[in-house]
């Protein structure tokens, strides 16, 4: 939108973020009511948006916009494009013409499945924050314990019980070292319970879902 695109945005209507899309300037945002992939009636209404608006390109997010929103671009003959964030049941990816994948690994699970190479393209994740040269006294706690964070939705697929294991083996080795999880989610009250079990609670703060990312890494 910042460089003269005009960008339409099709979001859930309950998405908690959707005043800050519609307060930007040059994007539209058409909020549509979803139960699940299998909600017919919001993928007629995702249709009747893109038939209205008439985009170049659709760019889907998830299985259940990969499938809605997939479906009623191709029944326009409009190209899509989704952006894999795991190791998707492909299923609900019938109707995407091209993939963006993060990793190798990714591109290989998908090429396992037959999905053609040239329709998948490596493009690994970007952050606009600036890279750490070295790991400075903002790093540390405050009583000099180094601090690992982490932060994301707290579910399952993430992983952070795998973190957590890692974690209690490194307090094993390095005890002066402390863990922030930030996020919120289904997980919090069983990984809570993952790390009073291994005897690391006191060295694991789990804190609210942060909007402010720089300053959490900070």
């Amino acid at each position: 939108a910042a460089r003269g695109h005009e960008v339409v945005v099709i979001c859930e209507r309950r998405f908690e973020r959707r005043d800050e899309l519609e307060a930007y300037f040059g994007i539209t945002v058409f909020p549509v009511t979803v139960l699940g992939r299998w909600d017919r009636l919001a993928g007629w209404r995702i249709k009747k948006i893109l038939q209205s608006c008439q985009p170049q390109l659709v760019h889907l997010h998830l299985a259940r916009a990969a499938h809605l929103g997939g479906c009623a671009a191709k029944a326009l003959s409009i190209p899509t494009i989704t952006k894999l964030h795991n190791y998707v049941k492909l299923k609900n990816y019938q109707c995407i013409d091209l993939f963006n994948v993060t990793t190798h690994s990714q591109s290989n699970y998908l090429l396992e499945h037959q999905i053609e190479p040239e329709r998948i393209v490596v493009l690994p994740n970007f952050s606009p924050l600036p890279a750490v040269a070295e790991i400075g006294r903002t790093h540390s706690h405050t009583d000099g314990a180094l601090v690992f964070v982490a932060l994301g939705r707290l579910v399952e697929k993430k992983g952070f019980d795998l973190l957590i294991d890692a974690f209690a083996q490194l307090v094993q080795v390095y005890p002066a070292v402390r863990l922030n999880i930030a996020g919120r989610g289904p997980q919090l009250a069983k990984l809570q319970a993952q790390a009073g079990a291994l005897g690391v609670n006191e060295k694991i703060e789990f804190s609210r879902w942060v909007a402010d990312i720089a300053g959490f890494l900070d």
